[in-house]
């Protein structure tokens, strides 16, 4: 495995552009120390910004100034170069030794895009077993948790805080060989049966809480509704049918009246057509007689005027005798002019024309007669019908009352008292298989659980290697107890281990929260530097051989005695990395290790191999405007 994870080079843009120097790390211990807001933690956390972290915020000037950073990484045997920019954090460019683009990764998922963390596990080595996690774990929350330390945590959980506990242990694990991927992808399959199971759960719950807020949704509340309801039921369609035997009848009568009813309508229609015909027709004589009259009283004008002014009536009908019909106009002048000049004579009067006026006025007189009493008989004859329709309607309407209507209304009670019958026994039905549903989903639940139960015994039994897990355990507790001895913990009894379920640190008895501030910090890197060096010698665990601190002086305290402990602590990092380089040898000096600590005083011992020290001025960020905020850096071999 690629268990190797050392950062060589870090390099940051500001405003001003890129800053020079960059900050040479390529050294297996090195030390950031500087009093307090000259950036050490902004360093580190520049780092992990740049593993794809998601620090939002940097402190003091450091987040008003810092745009980019840039760090140097060797991975296994190969270099790389990542870039990630805060304007656009969600990529991080990678480059190779020969500056060949490796890759644009996102920080996050992204259709089309392969995440850092993907890309990190796969150099790593450890794309496999976390896969089979089924995308629980990823590099930034399983793996970098394990090296960086930081000044906010250290003092208040291990690792990862208890709400991640779930994580920390798969992850653990994992890396220390205690789990393999076929192990592990087994107990994401059992995870999410699990998790089906418990939705499953959820929804009988539910309706078990709804079925059993009343007594009349019990099953045998509703075994026992149901069958009286059967019997209403049946009561009810029974009588119905009896209802609407004894109606046939009036419903046979309805049926006549409604013809009656039809033939009457039918004889209205045909009075009021007659009448309207004969209406018409008088209209029309009359509108006739009219004209007739009026050509009469022209003719009377006509008689009486001077001859030079009258006018050719166009009423009169001169053409033809009225007699027989013979033509009058042919070779004879019209009436009343002179033969020999056709001009009309004095005084003589149109006889043929009043004659034929007359005769046609007689003629309408006797038509006029005619169709006023063809009129007067289509009036009787329409109001009859209208009257017969009217006692049709009476009756039809009296008998309805009378003898339909009593019928029509208890079949109407009846069919309705049916159907709210028949709708209750659905609803029933639909709880009572409900209630069925829900004891066989109990059942079945119950089935599965205890399947649940068998597969993680079998998956137990058969775990990893039976070897594996006493081993690791067995030198997590040895390291651990040397570690713990050789800072010399106060009031420590010499009582520690590493519990193999929780894989947590137990000191005295007691766990990691029940004992004082400046002992947990203790107890915390003692941690870290026991699964470090566990890493560094054992070949199935692939823990990154990268430590990063910040501040364990600061969280220990500042009287003496605390300040001896973190004394003890740098010893006990420093020398245990010294000792394992001579070791069976030098064998564990073939794999790099690193050790980054900050804090806030230069350390009083031997073995560190390069210190950056900040100074207020001189710190991180350099060339700032207010120099009490500043933070700069400076190199040193020693």
């Amino acid at each position: 495995m690629a268990r190797t994870l050392r950062v060589l080079h870090l390099k940051i843009c500001t405003k001003a552009g890129w800053q020079e120097p960059g900050y040479d790390l390529d050294a297996p211990v090195v030390a950031i120390v500087g009093p307090a807001d000259t950036g050490k933690t902004s360093m580190l956390d520049s780092i992990a910004f740049a593993l794809g972290a998601d620090v939002q915020v940097w402190r003091g000037e450091v987040d008003r100034h810092l745009q980019e950073v840039q760090i140097d990484v060797r991975i296994g045997n190969r270099t790389y170069r990542l870039r990630r920019n805060r304007a656009n954090r969600s990529f991080v460019v990678v480059t190779d030794e020969v500056g060949d683009v490796e890759g644009r990764f996102t920080t996050s998922p992204r259709s089309g895009h392969m995440t850092l963390s993907a890309w990190l596990l796969s150099e790593l080595d450890l794309t496999s077993a976390f896969e089979a996690t089924g995308g629980a774990l990823d590099f930034h929350n399983a793996v970098l948790p394990f090296l960086y330390l930081n000044q906010d945590g250290i003092d208040r959980h291990i690792v990862l805080p208890p709400s991640q506990d779930a994580v920390r242990v798969a992850a653990l694990k994992l890396l220390l060989g205690l789990s393999s991927p076929d192990y592990q992808a087994q107990i994401a399959s059992l995870k999410k049966v699990d998790a089906d199971i418990g939705t499953r759960e959820r929804k009988a719950r539910v309706i078990q809480d709804f079925l059993s807020r009343s007594q009349a949704t019990t099953a045998a509340a509703v075994r026992a509704e149901l069958a009286e309801l059967g019997q209403s039921e049946r009561a009810a369609a029974d009588r119905l049918e009896q209802l609407k035997d004894t109606s046939n009848a009036a419903v046979v009568a309805v049926e006549q009246w409604q013809r009656r009813s039809s033939a009457a309508r039918g004889d209205v229609d045909e009075g009021e057509e007659q009448l309207d015909r004969a209406t018409k027709e008088q209209r029309t004589v009359a509108d006739e007689l009219n004209e007739v009259e009026q050509s009469l009283q022209a003719l009377n004008v006509l008689e009486a005027a001077d001859p030079g002014d009258r006018t050719t009536l166009s009423l009169v009908f001169a053409g033809e005798c009225v007699e027989c019909g013979a033509n009058l106009l042919e070779d004879v002048p019209p009436p009343g002019r002179c033969r020999l000049c056709g001009r009309p004579l004095r005084g003589h009067r149109q006889l043929a024309t009043r004659i034929q006026l007359q005769h046609q006025y007689q003629q309408l007189k006797d038509r006029m007669v005619e169709a006023e009493a063809d009129v007067d008989r289509a009036q009787k004859a329409a109001d009859d019908a209208r009257r017969h329709l009217a006692e049709v309607l009476r009756a039809y309407e009296v008998y309805s009352r009378d003898a339909v209507a009593p019928h029509i209304a208890g079949i109407a009670a009846a069919a309705e008292e049916l159907a709210r019958l028949r709708q209750r026994g659905a609803d029933l039905r639909q709880i009572e298989s409900a209630l069925a549903q829900l004891d066989h989903d109990r059942a079945e639940l119950a089935a599965s659980r205890a399947r649940q139960r068998d597969r993680y015994a079998q998956l137990k039994e058969r775990g990893v290697a039976a070897h594996r897990p006493d081993y690791v355990a067995e030198s997590l507790n040895e390291i651990f107890a040397d570690t713990l001895q050789d800072i010399t913990l106060p009031n420590y009894t010499g009582r520690s281990s590493i519990d193999p379920n929780d894989l947590l640190p137990y000191v005295d008895g007691e766990p990691f929260a029940s004992r004082g501030g400046g002992a947990r910090v203790a107890v915390s890197v003692a941690y870290s530097l026991t699964l470090l060096k566990f890493a560094l010698e054992d070949p199935q665990t692939a823990i990154p051989g990268l430590l990063m601190i910040d501040s364990p002086q600061k969280n220990l305290g500042r009287n003496d005695s605390d300040q001896g402990l973190a004394r003890r602590v740098y010893n006990k990092f420093i020398t245990s990395m010294q000792v394992r380089r001579t070791m069976d040898d030098g064998k564990y000096g073939q794999r790099p290790y690193q050790l980054v600590i900050v804090d806030n005083d230069r350390p009083s011992v031997e073995g560190v191999h390069r210190v950056h020290e900040f100074r207020y001025g001189d710190g991180f960020i350099k060339d700032l405007d207010v120099p009490s905020r500043n933070s700069t850096t400076q190199g040193e071999l020693l």
